[in-house]
């Protein structure tokens, strides 16, 4: 079948087929999120005006367009994010180093052979299962339409340009990882930083939709899943494991300077947009502790 011939084309060690597959599904992901728009968009505008909902929406007035627009996007965000994190759990919750750091470096990945100058990252032996390259190539797909999407698609808010170097840093990663056959580590990163979402996409959802208290619920619960993922998680697992321990499991005498400061250097990028994220969510929480209100600090409208 078309699955089993996927699987064999995606078995072994990482090779161009998962790069291929990515860009196809790339390609393929405006078209499932016009037809999904398509699919809500009549429930959506029933959700937010009720009975009195026009038949053509160039009748709404513009804030009720735009809530309308940003209400799809959440509930497309939110099915992406699910659906790539239940998938992500189910490839890696019974994977050595879905517990163990130290197992993200090994496998083979720096073994006795790659003593040789420049040999590394030739040398790698790991080897992944069909559906961890799969996912690699389904997040790939994600954040390349997702920069084509922040183009010509979604809401501009003040947080724009960090989104787009976001986006562009999360594909260097991805594209690192994959190239020098660091996929355990880098499944790891792309799970982390899905699941928050989930809880942000949902509490916008229902805020939008004027449930007050289950929105404040959802955001408490996002709270709390960024901080332990990516602001513990992620600098005090990855990063420290990145910085500390991934040489340990080298050869000694090896030349990888380079990429040591290339890999770090992008991991550190990536958490510095997490603190600056964090900034606004602050603004947030200081909101709704003081002010009463739960809006999203990046928009420019009071109704996001």
């Amino acid at each position: 079948g078309g699955m089993e011939g996927l699987a064999d084309a995606l078995a072994g060690p990482p090779g161009h087929a998962e790069v291929a597959v990515g860009l196809v599904l790339a390609a393929l992901w405006p078209l499932a999120r016009l037809a999904f728009d398509r699919a809500v968009h009549g429930p959506s505008l029933a959700a937010l005006c009720g009975r009195d909902a026009p038949k053509a929406p160039s009748k709404l007035p513009p804030r009720r367009r735009a809530k309308l627009e940003k209400l799809k996007e959440s509930l497309w965000k939110l099915l992406c994010y699910g659906g790539l994190s239940m998938y992500g759990l189910y490839v890696v919750h019974d994977e050595p180093w879905f517990w163990d750091r130290t197992e993200f470096w090994k496998g083979g990945a720096c073994n006795a052979d790659c003593v040789e100058r420049g040999s590394w990252p030739k040398c790698s032996l790991v080897e992944y299962k069909p559906e961890l390259k799969l996912y690699y190539s389904l997040v790939f797909a994600h954040y390349l339409a997702g920069v084509g999407m922040l183009l010509w698609w979604e809401a501009r808010r003040k947080d724009y340009t960090v989104m787009m170097a976001h986006h562009c840093v999360t594909l260097g990663l991805i594209f690192f990882s994959h190239s020098v056959s660091l996929m355990r580590v880098g499944s790891m990163i792309m799970l982390i930083h899905d699941i928050s979402d989930i809880f942000l996409e949902a509490a916008k959802i229902f805020k939008y939709l004027g449930y007050e208290n289950m929105s404040t619920a959802l955001f408490a619960g996002f709270l709390l899943s960024w901080v332990l993922t990516r602001l513990c998680y992620f600098p005090l697992v990855v990063i420290r494991s990145a910085m500390f321990e991934a040489m340990y499991f080298c050869p000694p005498g090896m030349e990888l300077r380079h990429w040591f400061v290339l890999a770090n250097g992008l991991l550190i990028l990536l958490l510095g947009f997490h603190v600056y994220w964090t900034y606004f969510i602050a603004r947030i929480l200081y909101r709704l502790l003081f002010l009463r209100e739960l809006n999203d600090s990046r928009s420019d409208s009071d109704e996001d």
